[in-house]
């Protein structure tokens, strides 16, 4: 079973469990842990490969740089937890931007507690993004010739360098700063291992599953929670996410701006998303979908024309 099958599997099970609180908390008990197991599997995940990045990437440039000429910007709606598309854009020198308009940074520390540098960051206040979402310059800008290269991503589910902070209620990303994918690997090393805390002077302290205790630059400690939306449930209102669900509103509201979706490795698992994809082709007849997956024979069934309406 896929990863996500089985967190959804745990959060059936704790619904069926109904008012057998004991089972029922025996399934939550289950996710949380095997969320954590997840996260720290993907964590992994791009430290080992970044030795071969540099090789497959070649591969990917000359298309990337045709999109990119082509669109300005280029919007990119992710929904992997990886820094894929910031590796990549790094690799051919283009901005990209993520919706979250201040800048900040993160105090890196010796084990010893000395201050040895700053993490980079971006973040959007909870107030911000609840009244605008994430915003971007120039959105609806439209295409001239003249134009930066920059890439617009929205990562839907959240990701490996994103966190909310300040009890959950601002949003803040790792900036994808560095002229080659290794520096942005480097960024989370150093989150890892100079920015979160992995012992504590204080016996009583408790380090809590999915977060990063840290200091900031008063020295005070503070929180860093995993953004990563997984399982059955996403951004329903009876399971709550860290990730705050105005995120899938800002995919509503940008996919807007383009005529043209090319799908890419998406199996349509996931109904929030589908419902958005249909909801958007539906609403302009010159707008268009190209699914690319090599195993795939037909259109998936909710894109298919509702009997229903006339001018589908």
């Amino acid at each position: 079973m896929h990863f996500e099958a089985i967190l959804g599997y745990f959060q059936v099970q704790q619904i069926r469990s109904g008012a057998d609180r004991d089972t029922s908390q025996l399934y939550a008990s289950l996710y949380s842990r095997f969320a954590e197991v997840v996260s720290g599997t993907i964590w992994d995940d791009p430290v080992a490969t970044v030795r071969s990045f540099r090789a497959v990437s070649q591969e990917y440039q000359p298309g990337l740089r045709l999109l990119l000429e082509r669109n300005r910007p280029l919007w990119v709606f992710s929904l992997n937890y990886d820094l894929v598309v910031e590796c990549l854009a790094s690799t051919l020198g283009v901005t990209v931007e993520s919706g979250l308009p201040d800048k900040g940074s993160l105090v890196r520390r010796h084990s010893d507690g000395r201050e040895i540098g700053k993490l980079a960051t971006e973040m959007i206040s909870g107030d911000q993004l609840e009244e605008t979402g994430l915003i971007f310059p120039t959105a609806n800008h439209v295409f001239s010739s003249g134009d930066q290269e920059a890439i617009y991503l929205i990562k839907v589910h959240g990701g490996l360098d994103m966190f909310t902070v300040h009890d959950g209620k601002d949003l803040i990303k790792i900036a994808p700063v560095g002229p080659e994918a290794a520096h942005i690997i480097a960024n989370l090393i150093y989150l890892r291992n100079e920015v979160a805390l992995t012992k504590s002077s204080d016996p009583n302290t408790v380090f809590p599953i999915g977060e990063y205790l840290y200091k900031d630059e008063h020295g005070q400690l503070q929180f860093l929670q995993h953004s990563i939306v997984t399982g059955a449930f996403k951004f329903e209102p009876k399971y709550p996410q860290r990730l705050p669900s105005r995120l899938l509103d800002s995919f509503k509201a940008y996919i807007r701006f383009i005529s043209h979706l090319v799908i890419i490795g998406y199996g349509f698992g996931d109904a929030h998303i589908n419902l958005v994809v249909r909801e958007w082709i539906e609403q302009n007849k010159d707008r268009r979908i190209t699914i690319v997956d090599r195993y795939r024979t037909e259109t998936p069934g909710f894109l298919w024309p509702d009997p229903g309406k006339v001018d589908s």
